[in-house]
């Protein structure tokens, strides 16, 4: 898979799992995978507030950091993850 899509997948799913107890041993309910779409991940991003900004350029400067900070985070971790067999999800 190439890294964008690797990168993609892995932001988007998120593989959930619940049981009766808090320990690894307690009874499992249920499993499943939760999936976000494009136009999902855009009305999250929609949804981020900078609180404190006295100025629109302040605002919008936050927003940067805030996107190059994950962006980056996720580039990073993305190119120098050891790379595994698809598990077909």
């Amino acid at each position: 898979m190439c890294p964008s899509r690797h990168l993609w997948a892995s932001t988007t799913t998120l593989f959930t799992s619940l049981s009766q107890g808090d320990t690894t041993s307690a009874p499992v309910l249920g499993r499943g995978i939760l999936r976000i779409n494009l136009r999902q991940v855009l009305a999250q991003l929609a949804s981020f507030r900078v609180h404190h900004a006295l100025r629109r350029m302040e605002h919008l400067e936050a927003l940067a950091r805030f996107g190059h900070f994950c962006g980056g985070t996720l580039w990073d971790l993305s190119m120098t993850a050891p790379k595994r067999a698809s598990r077909g999800v």
